[in-house]
């Protein structure tokens, strides 16, 4: 039997920017459900698990992925570490496959890459992903990573420890201690932003999707999104103003640079 890798989907209902986004409509269904139907044209994966936090506020998601009919694992609210670890646990993967719940136009072709080039190279690598540096449009990243080296990354980490809710941040960071590896768009996408972290970049989400479901595809991917972007670029003026071009030391996010811990002498 292969390496089993499992999706660990992660959302919950707080956000500073966006409150409540992951239970926004998309069309019919609600962002969560939106994602999970779009993760069932996966063929690489071999199970999904849905995480989200022991807050009260999110047991409304635990309800819909109940509903849904998929596993499901609740963990601390920031120690992201923590839940990833035991929602793979519950699964007993050997590999977790990351997705966001802000990333609604997660493309399941994406991730059939990712798993497949991990499963031929984990023994050279803890971690294939496909925005360090980012080459991807934002709202399309993919990550897996060994469960084993999470758990190694956890023995390192003390409780409370900034990097146990950017984990990964930390293995980029720390090359002789993980071994990371990532697969590269063949044009520079960076600039596209497809991910959902303000009411703008919903209404776009929204409007490429009605786009297609107007033209009868219940289904779609990267390729496509480009392809209609191309013919009517003003789309992506409807949330340009979000995109987030703080790339330093090929991590894009404005977000950790500003929360990162300053170095000491």
């Amino acid at each position: 039997m292969g390496l089993k890798a499992v999706v660990c989907f992660q959302a919950r209902t707080g956000s500073s920017r966006f409150p409540g986004k992951i239970l926004k409509r998309i069309g019919d269904k609600s962002v969560l459900e939106y994602i999970v139907h779009r993760l069932s044209y996966c063929k690489e994966i071999d199970d999904i698990v849905f995480t989200t936090s022991t807050a009260e506020s999110d047991r409304a998601l635990v309800e819909i992925a109940k509903g849904l009919g998929i596993k499901y694992h609740t963990g601390p609210e920031e120690d992201i570490l923590t839940r990833l670890i035991g929602a793979g646990h519950e699964a007993n993967a050997d590999a977790v496959v990351r997705v966001l719940g802000d990333c609604p136009f997660v493309d399941p072709k994406l991730v059939d890459k990712a798993v497949a080039l991990y499963r031929k190279m984990h023994n050279e690598t803890d971690m294939v992903n496909n925005f360090y540096p980012p080459t991807f449009p934002d709202g399309l990243d993919i990550d897996v990573t060994s469960i084993k080296a999470m758990e190694k990354l956890d023995s390192m980490l003390p409780e409370g420890d900034f990097y146990r809710a950017w984990w990964l941040s930390y293995m980029f960071e720390h090359p002789t201690d993980f071994k990371v590896h990532c697969f590269k768009h063949p044009k520079h996408l960076a600039h596209i932003r497809l991910t959902m972290d303000h009411p703008d970049d919903l209404a776009l989400i929204c409007e490429i999707h009605k786009r297609f479901s107007d033209a009868g595809k219940d289904m779609f991917y990267l390729d496509d999104i480009m392809e209609l972007l191309e013919r009517d670029p003003a789309l992506c003026d409807i949330n340009r103003h979000h995109i987030d071009t703080n790339v330093v030391d090929g991590v894009r996010s404005a977000a950790y640079h500003s929360l990162k811990p300053k170095k000491t002498k």
